[in-house]
């Protein structure tokens, strides 16, 4: 079964309905990134960390999310090597030698590294760390907090560690873009290995005179962007210092919809000739939001024939394999398919152990009915990550039927419901669930309430789950409307919209059922959407489909 494009569904909506959300203009702001830790030098102060960035965007606004992580590392010299990778990407290295006042770089995957000279830069004081008894710690390291607004007037709320000479945790809001989130985890103040600070045995290392550009953090607006393949570049590119593409640019950077920012950053990529990777990144972005994969699948062949570093190759190739996948309403006919796994698998070619490439290529390689291989797909993700991961326990299904990740799955989540129940969407492998998506505000809502509330209590022995889900902003009223109005099943405040944005929801009440196997199965608007007739349906399946199961398992003993 194929459920309709939500575009068709949300075009189509006649009953009643509240929107959600105000769309609202993108703002200019740049892609959040891992500033490397310049500034004094840090000595008699090893440590060892990983550092992670999350980025969320504010409601209405056309910005991707950002996930980063970086391993970074300092010994009693203060020389700080750092491993840093966005979205499961592959890494880019850095060595910044204090002592040889020089930079190594390069990214992981090749087998030259660039090296640049680094200005000697001042020994940092050594501070005495004096706590309070209650000061709160982070990864078990005390911490002094500050909050205030900077000269940009976003909100910044700080941990800073004397001892280490770093902030461990900082949280910036900014208004109408989204809220950045920076935090060190896994923190071992003991010397770091010596081998972290120099390059791996057998890599060619290039001097160069000019260090590379870097990475900043919301900084100026006038500053340039930079993606890992310019770090890696000694020299801007001649199409740089052109008026016509710095005007361009410019304009770029404005708000606008995901609509007019594609047409823009078209224009950028046209200026310089189709060489601007980050142009291209851009575009690529705004055509995946909108939905144009058909024009995604061609900006990234452009991106593939123009980009030189391993990460924008493989950047390329996944970006090709995942936009083949959406073709046909994400049912690709076998020609797309066989494409993609194709694209995807010459990703994986260059960064083996990337999680994103190994779960799309089990996904297609289920598509084309290469089961074993598709096994093996979804049993190395299983293998390379944790419990904790969103996709972990879908990837544990997958590798037992692959045939299951052939079917429109519903976005992974889990929470932590208002009655202190934790629910996993993957761990709910042989129930219905029923998705509800309201507000205390919302008048539809209201009036489907009473609906609701008997579908759980005529169904509360069944193998089913009901879980409301509000967008209240207000937990009080939230909490008292819930009691009020006896809503005895699981309730979740998804208070800054992530939920909701996962299953891009605009209008409520929204619902969404899902199948014993996982499988999402229908999308319903509005306050006289037939929800109960679709779950006694749903029922009826789940029940044969246990029935099989014991009957199979009945059999194999006899």
């Amino acid at each position: 079964m194929r459920l309709p494009s939500r575009s068709v569904l949300l075009a189509s909506v006649l009953f009643a309905s509240v929107p959600l959300v105000a769309q609202t203009a993108a703002t200019s702001h740049r892609k959040p990134t891992l500033p490397l830790q310049f500034g004094p030098v840090v000595k008699d102060a090893p440590v060892s960390a990983i550092r992670v960035l999350d980025f969320e965007p504010a409601d209405g606004v056309d910005a991707p999310k950002v996930h980063g992580e970086e391993k970074l590392f300092r010994d009693s010299a203060g020389n700080t090597p750092s491993e840093i990778s966005y979205d499961g990407g592959p890494a880019t290295i850095y060595i910044l030698d204090h002592v040889a006042n020089l930079e190594l770089t390069w990214q992981e995957g090749e087998k030259v590294a660039h090296q640049y000279p680094l200005k000697e830069a001042r020994v940092a004081e050594k501070k005495t760390a004096s706590y309070d008894a209650d000061a709160p710690k982070i990864d078990g390291v005390p911490t002094h907090y500050s909050r205030g607004l900077d000269r940009n007037s976003e909100m910044v709320d700080s941990w800073y560690s004397a001892e280490l000479q770093f902030a461990l945790a900082t949280v910036i809001n900014t208004p109408g873009w989204g809220k950045t989130s920076f935090r060190f985890t896994h923190i071992n103040q003991t010397e770091p290995d010596a081998k972290l600070f120099r390059a791996p045995e057998g890599m060619t290392v290039e001097k160069a005179g000019t260090p590379p550009p870097q990475p900043t953090l919301l900084a100026d607006k006038k500053a340039e962007d930079v993606s890992p393949a310019s770090v890696a570049a000694a020299a801007q590119p001649a199409y740089r210092s052109d008026p016509k593409f710095q005007k361009a640019y410019t304009e770029a950077r404005k708000p606008g919809t995901a609509e007019d920012l594609v047409g823009r950053w078209k224009k950028t990529v046209k200026l310089s000739n189709g060489e601007c990777i980050e142009c291209l990144d851009h575009v690529i972005d705004m055509q995946r939001v909108t939905g144009a994969y058909k024009d995604m699948q061609n900006t990234a062949e452009q991106l593939d024939k123009v980009a030189t570093s391993p990460s924008d190759k493989f950047h390329a190739k996944l970006t090709i394999g995942q936009a083949l996948l959406q073709s046909n309403y994400g049912e690709p006919k076998r020609r797309e398919a066989e494409q993609a796994e194709a694209q995807i698998r010459a990703a994986l070619e260059i960064v083996p152990n990337n999680k994103v490439g190994i779960f799309e290529h089990g996904r297609v390689l289920a598509m084309l009915g290469r089961d074993d291989e598709a096994k093996s797909a979804f049993q190395k993700y299983v293998d390379l990550t944790k419990d904790s991961d969103r996709f972990h326990l879908r990837a544990v299904r997958f590798a037992e039927t692959p045939h299951l990740a052939t079917l429109p799955s519903a976005p992974p989540f889990k929470l932590v419901t208002a009655q202190g129940e934790e629910i996993e969407l993957d761990d709910m492998h042989g129930k219905v669930v029923l998705l509800d998506f309201w507000a205390t505000w919302c008048g539809p809502c209201k009036a489907t309430l009473p609906t609701l509330q008997r579908i759980a209590k005529d169904f509360k022995d069944e193998p089913l789950v009901v879980l409301s889900i509000s967008s209240d902003r207000d937990a009080a009223v939230w909490k008292k409307f819930v009691q009020e109005h006896n809503m005895d099943w699981p309730q979740y405040r998804d208070a800054d919209g992530t939920l909701g944005n996962a299953y891009n929801v605009k209008a409520i009440p929204h619902y969404f059922t899902i199948d014993s196997n996982g499988v999402l199965q229908t999308e319903m608007i509005g306050s006289d959407a037939d929800v109960r007739g679709k779950l006694k349906k749903l029922l009826k399946q789940a029940h044969e489909s246990q029935e099989h199961t014991q009957s199979g398992q009945a059999g194999a003993e006899y």
